[in-house]
């Protein structure tokens, strides 16, 4: 008898004396909703443009305060308080959506 059907027939000898055992079968998770899955990288980069767009308004605050530019330094003024509107109303909308998707 060659090797090969030995060893066979040593493995068919070991698998009917200690059978591999059949696991149960489970439930998948659900998938989680489009909205749960987009919502961290579209909060991300918006709070990361907030944090730049009030950046800028500083900078133009400054730069129109350093520089006599008057009207720069309104329209810094005007973009920072916009930049807080906007972090409200993001930490709003996350509040919002969060109660939604968990």
């Amino acid at each position: 008898m060659s090797t090969t059907i030995q060893l066979l027939q040593h493995a068919n000898d070991l698998l009917a004396a200690n059978p591999i055992p059949n696991p149960r079968p489970r439930l998948r998770p659900a998938p989680r909703s489009r909205p749960a899955r987009s919502w961290p990288t579209s909060s991300g980069g918006t709070l990361f443009l907030i944090v730049i767009g009030g950046l800028c308004g500083v900078g133009a605050l400054i730069g129109g305060k350093v520089l006599g530019h008057h009207k720069s330094a309104s329209v810094g003024v005007g973009i920072l308080i916009v930049a807080v509107l906007a972090a409200i109303l993001w930490t709003a909308w996350f509040g919002f959506i969060s109660g939604f998707t968990g």
